[in-house]
């Protein structure tokens, strides 16, 4: 956990955009949490996030699976990795459906 704390903590390295450090760090922390497939984490929602006291729950539907689809949920606990997301939420103005189109769409 603690070098999760560190690469959480990072500042954005010089030779890459501030906004696309944003994204790619966000990403990183739901695919850590979830422990999600690329497809998962790029097919992610937002009409499919909430937040409460926790944290950021994400709710979606699992790849791979046997048998019928089933939605699954996962927390990104509040604290440092929440606001990974309070930080990205507030830098993408144009909520488009999926969660990370927005970022690219607006950051290339």
């Amino acid at each position: 956990m603690e070098d999760l704390s560190t690469l959480l903590t990072l500042e954005c390295p010089e030779h890459m955009k501030a906004n696309v450090f944003t994204v790619n760090r966000a990403m990183f922390v739901c695919g850590y949490y979830g422990g999600l497939r690329g497809e998962e984490l790029y097919e992610l929602e937002y009409s499919k996030v909430s937040q409460d006291d926790y944290g950021f729950w994400f709710c979606f539907q699992r790849k791979k699976q046997r048998g019928p689809p089933e939605l699954s949920t996962f927390l990104v606990p509040k604290g440092l990795a929440a606001d990974v997301f309070n930080i990205y939420f507030s830098s993408v103005d144009d909520k488009k459906p999926f969660l990370w189109r927005a970022a690219h769409t607006q950051y290339g």
